[in-house]
């Protein structure tokens, strides 16, 4: 498959040159899209001349929610205070574990450091974020409930919820 792949890119190289259906970066290699280009998901095709378009596969854009446009609502459980410390690592464990984007699809996911858990709920088909986002998450928790104490956000929309809590107690 990843042979099949370069294969493709390699093409996908020749053609733009001759075709110029396809701009490329000649800085980095890249192909990109026109700044024109209407929204939606593309897929790039070689053809048998070696031509390399894109194709317009649709716009569902209107389904789209921006995720860093829209903070959930946060819930607060102030009574009882966090170990400062594994809260972080807890939290911060958590946010490596997702990086730059990765998706669950079971019930629940977390990391526990120490007397801290840091969780992430779905109550959907699945959910995907990245460390970034999650740290943003954990901050407006802390911001709204104090920067000791275990609480959530719920984003009902999106059918998940994302928090920090004691060890062995119950969420999501």
């Amino acid at each position: 498959m990843l042979s099949s792949i370069k294969s493709i890119a390699i093409l996908a190289f020749v053609a733009s040159a001759t075709a110029g259906l396809i701009q490329r970066d000649t800085s980095d290699g890249t192909f990109h899209l026109p700044a024109d280009s209407p929204n939606g998901a593309y897929e790039l095709s070689v053809g048998e001349s070696s031509e390399a378009t894109y194709k317009h596969l649709g716009d569902d854009s209107k389904d789209l929610v921006a995720r860093k446009d829209y903070q959930g609502q946060i819930h607060c459980k102030n009574q009882y205070t966090l170990n400062y410390d594994d809260m972080g690592y807890a939290e911060q464990g958590f946010e490596n574990n997702f990086g730059n984007g990765n998706s669950f699809y079971g019930k629940t996911v977390s990391y526990k450091y120490g007397s801290a858990v840091a969780y992430g709920c779905n109550y959907g088909h699945g959910q995907t974020v990245t460390g970034t986002w999650l740290a943003a998450q954990f901050a407006a928790i802390a911001q709204s409930c104090g920067a000791q104490s275990a609480g959530w956000v719920s984003y009902p929309d999106w059918k998940a919820s994302y928090g920090i809590d004691n060890a062995g107690v119950g969420f999501c």
